[in-house]
Formats: C-alpha cells, sequence, structure tokens
C-alpha cells in the first residue's frame, strides 16, 4: 500500500488515498516573530524606523514553507503561537529602506514567507503591530498628530493586544527608565 523508492537524486512516494507528502524539514523556514509596541508606531510618516526594532518583543518562530503567502501565515501563526502573546487583531510591517512599512491586506496575498528572508531581507523576521493603533490614529483629528505622545495614553495604547505583551511592554519601559535614571545619576555625580 506504501511504497518509498529512493535515489541519489530524488525519492518517489506512493501514498493510499492521495495524501500529500509531508514538507521535508529542511523545507521549512524558521521565521522569527516580533510584536512592535504601538508607541513605536509613528503615525506622522506610517511607518516605524528600523531603530525601534530594538524594542520589539519576541513572540517566538513559526516554521512555513518558503511559498506560503502572508495571508495563509496568519492560521500558521495562530496554531503555532497561540494569541497569548500575539495579538488577536494586527497587520504586517515589512522592512524596505530605513522603515518598517504596513503591509496592506492586498499585498499579504501577494507576499510570501520568502520575501522575508535572506538574501531579500536582512535576518528571517517578521514585525506585527496591534491594528488598534491605526485604527485609533485614523479618527485622531491633524492637530492632534502633531505630538502621538499627548493623545496616547498608556492604559489604551495596547487595547487588543495580549495581558503577557502588555506586561511585557511595561517591564521594558521600566527598564529603559531604570537606565535613564542611572545614566542621569552618573551625569549629576560628576
Amino acid at each position: 500500500m506504501f511504497s518509498r523508492r529512493s535515489s541519489k537524486n530524488s525519492t518517489i512516494s506512493q501514498y493510499p488515498d492521495g495524501y500529500p507528502e509531508r514538507p521535508r524539514s529542511e523545507q521549512l523556514i524558521d521565521l522569527h516573530v516580533f510584536v512592535l509596541p504601538s508607541e513605536c508606531w509613528n503615525d506622522k510618516v506610517n511607518c516605524a524606523y528600523n531603530q525601534v526594532i530594538d524594542n520589539s518583543i519576541s513572540a517566538g518562530f513559526v516554521r512555513a514553507l518558503p511559498e506560503t503567502t502572508v495571508h495563509t501565515l496568519r492560521d500558521e501563526i495562530e496554531t503555532q503561537l497561540g494569541y497569548d502573546i500575539v495579538p488577536k487583531d494586527y497587520f504586517f510591517l515589512k522592512s524596505v529602506g530605513r522603515c518598517l512599512a504596513q503591509v496592506r491586506p492586498k499585498q499579504e496575498h501577494q507576499l510570501k514567507v520568502k520575501h522575508f528572508c535572506p538574501p531579500l531581507a536582512i535576518l528571517p523576521e517578521l514585525f506585527i503591530l496591534t491594528n488598534t493603533v491605526r485604527s485609533r490614529t485614523q479618527t485622531v483629528s491633524a492637530s492632534e498628530r502633531s505630538d502621538v505622545s499627548t493623545w496616547q495614553d498608556d492604559s489604551q495604547a495596547y487595547i487588543g493586544a495580549s495581558p503577557l505583551v502588555r506586561h511585557l511592554v511595561q517591564h521594558n519601559k521600566l527598564r529603559k527608565q531604570s537606565e535613564n535614571s542611572d545614566i542621569l545619576c552618573e551625569i549629576l555625580s560628576f
């Protein structure tokens, strides 16, 4: 019923009932998934500069075939990582030039996993941002957009994000405040 014959150059498989052959492990790409904190998004220029990558939080990695579309990758992220760290409603970001730009819904059907991996990208990584940031910023008036920090209340910044993401971002903020106060103490001691 099942036979496998292999040679140096090829493997021929016949499975009963037409089951497709499972992809070999070396065909899969490990893609690191990062959640970008919402305060890193710059609404004035509708992107985030690459320097904010240091502020992103690792959600883990997913394994996918290089030809998998980004739209299909959403299901893989849910299956492999779950929503305990990945927000339920998010959009993908792609590093283009000096910025992380939003991947539009139409582009999700065109872009594939291989477009986020070398040689087309520096590292095999994917960035996501909570979609509530985009929907909130669309309702903000132009005068408020001049200073994003004035309208972005910390308690509202992570609506839709998982509790773990909110905790990790808060921890990251406290760590940076501590580093800044240490630097200030050093400066004042001179």
